[in-house]
């Protein structure tokens, strides 16, 4: 047979842990499937809704936790701290979490049965009734019956770990949120992973024997605990195949998935992800991991310090992508899933498609250009000084990512044409803008003394040493006005270029952007250097400007002189844009990729 175990009605066994134990639960869940029984994995969500997704054989169903108890303990420990002990509750938040702690106690208690158990039961239940008093006097009574009903808890003789709720909130918020679900699945087994996970095992089990049910506790061992061995002897299996990645591909989801990150440089990762679901039909998520306060929109986003240092957060992550994504675009040669498996791309590569998950890589500039192969290419290429401190940076950081790329057996995808010399065998994923926010403006060169602008993402890599020299010689002379756009936020772009006249943008790498596609959609006059290496690969003219450093001071006057020739070549900018970088000609590039139909287009 070449499909898993159905996900559907009550699993023979269930995997349970906290999200600490979340991988070696997952390894666990996955080994029991190949065993032939219906397998359910239960963990907490790293978000704030339930969901349920097949991982292979297994149907994993990830749950929101609370914090009342640990919020409580921790206000607790504030008031202990900062002045002497009152009698009572400090707010209504404090008081619902002493009932939630009465309440699982008195389900513990009455689970365990006996006369002992009835009492201890009886005892919780009032402590949760009695959680108002609030003087001394009240106190006094109370206390004389809880006497007795600690008594009988300790004769009812706990099965649970010393470090349970009691001692322990979290374990508390844990069962609250998980226990109910353990019990609605009804498993023939259950598996507690990690000390948190043996202890929401073990109280499944004793609420299971008090319905009359019996819940078989296996414990957790090297391998497959002998229990579960046992169980699927007994058991007529339902065939796993031997691959089960074959599997998750299949059964994840009804529609691909697509998960891209973590760099979102210049916004691309979430207009590729957008114009995918648009184009495609698919599912999009794009990950970005933030440095400093320039951010561009992303579903999820994620500090450079958690990516890099936080384990609790890159495991979180982990288990969604795996639950989660059918295909993914790794960025820049990063790895997506934190540095947990490595610093780079490759070692994420094996643990993405172990679980059944096609991976592609994309790449954006800088981190795959050859320093080295650029100076020969390109006549105004910066990296003509090897001993230049950014040159041997990035020839240092090429050499070693371009051996893992060359040796990577998947799709490769490049967003500017240059990079074909540097992603051999690659496909140009163009970049893509928003043409709804990047719309024609007013037409330009209407003012006396138009207005230039030039926005340095990079200085040294837009040539900006070289070319402002001639801007303010120009703007000496009163013939231009200059403006460099530097530390703008995205939202407000839109309207820092509808006001200029000329958008001045590479002049150095040869090449065209995204800040020289805006330039074009809005119809201002693009001026750029972009050489013909990179205009041939085009399959249409590209309507800007050409200049080099060199010639920019007579192009500008020309511009100045023949305004109607200028805007002739600007008008022509949204149709280019519309063809090419809109969104359509990337999802049809995607499209092989996710195993999807391409989109219309023309």
């Amino acid at each position: 047979m070449t499909g898993g175990p159905p996900t559907t009605g009550a699993p023979a066994a269930v995997v349970v842990a906290d999200a600490g134990a979340a991988d070696a639960a997952r390894a666990a869940a996955l080994e029991i499937a190949r065993l032939g029984l219906r397998t359910s994995l239960v963990l907490p969500a790293a978000a704030a809704r339930r969901s349920e997704a097949d991982l292979g054989p297994v149907h994993v169903v990830r749950v929101p936790v609370g914090t009342a108890l640990c919020d409580a303990a921790a206000a607790r420990e504030r008031r202990r701290s900062a002045a002497p002990r009152v009698l009572g509750y400090a707010d209504a938040a404090d008081e619902r979490a002493a009932r939630l702690r009465a309440q699982l106690a008195a389900a513990d208690a009455a689970a365990r049965g006996g006369a002992a158990a009835a009492v201890a039961s009886a005892y919780w239940r009032g402590r949760g009734e009695l959680v108002r008093v609030r003087s001394a006097a009240q106190r006094r009574v109370v206390a004389r019956a809880w006497s007795a009903g600690r008594r009988a808890l300790a004769s009812a003789g706990s099965r649970l770990p010393r470090a349970g709720w009691r001692g322990d909130p979290r374990v508390g918020d844990l069962e609250l949120a998980l226990g109910p679900v353990l019990d609605a699945l009804k498993p023939t087994v259950v598996l507690g992973v990690g000390p948190a996970g043996q202890g929401l095992a073990t109280r499944a089990a004793e609420r299971a024997a008090a319905a009359g049910r019996p819940l078989l506790v296996a414990r957790p061992g090297d391998g497959v605990p002998q229990q579960v061995r046992d169980l699927a002897a007994g058991l007529a299996p339902v065939a796993v195949p031997a691959n089960v990645t074959e599997v998750a591909r299949a059964k994840r989801r009804e529609r691909p998935y697509l998960l891209i990150g973590p760099a979102n440089m210049a916004g691309q990762g979430w207009e590729w992800a957008r114009a995918a679901e648009r184009g495609l039909g698919v599912d999009a998520e794009v990950l970005t991991v933030t440095r400093g306060n320039l951010a561009f929109v992303s579903d999820t986003r994620v500090s450079a310090q958690d990516f890099a240092r936080n384990p609790a957060w890159q495991r979180g992550w982990t288990a969604h992508v795996l639950d989660t994504a059918t295909h993914t675009l790794l960025e820049a040669g990063r790895p997506l899933l934190g540095t947990l498996h490595g610093r780079d791309f490759a070692a994420d590569v094996d643990v993405l498609r172990s679980a059944g998950i096609a991976v592609g890589l994309v790449f954006h500039g800088s981190e795959i250009r050859d320093p080295r192969r650029h100076a020969e290419l390109y006549a105004e290429s910066p990296f003509r000084d090897p001993h230049a401190e950014l040159t041997a940076r990035l020839q240092r950081q090429v050499d070693e990512l371009a051996p893992k790329v060359a040796a990577f057996d998947g799709p490769r995808f490049f967003s500017t044409p240059d990079l074909l010399d540097d992603v051999p065998g690659g496909l140009w994923l163009p970049v893509v803008i928003d043409t709804s926010v990047w719309a024609p403006q007013a037409e330009p060169l209407q003012r006396a003394r138009p207005v230039v602008v030039h926005a340095p993402s990079n200085k040294a890599l837009k040539g900006t040493a070289r070319i402002e020299p001639v801007l303010a010689e120009l703007e000496a002379e009163g013939l231009i006005e200059y403006r460099r756009l530097e530390g703008i936020p995205p939202e407000q772009m839109p309207a820092a270029l509808a006001d200029a006249d000329v958008v001045l943008d590479h002049f150095v790498i040869g090449n065209y952007g995204v800040l020289t596609c805006q330039a074009m959609a809005t119809g201002r006059v693009s001026v750029s250097h972009i050489s013909d290496r990179v205009r041939s690969r085009v399959p249409s003219p590209i309507p800007t400007i050409e200049a080099t450093a060199g010639t920019l001071a007579d192009v500008l006057r020309g511009i100045c002189a023949d305004r109607d020739a200028a805007r002739a070549t600007a008008a022509q900018g949204p149709a280019f844009v519309t063809e090419f970088h809109d969104g359509r000609y990337s999802a049809a590039v995607l499209a092989p990729f996710l195993g999807a139909a391409p989109p219309p287009h023309g």
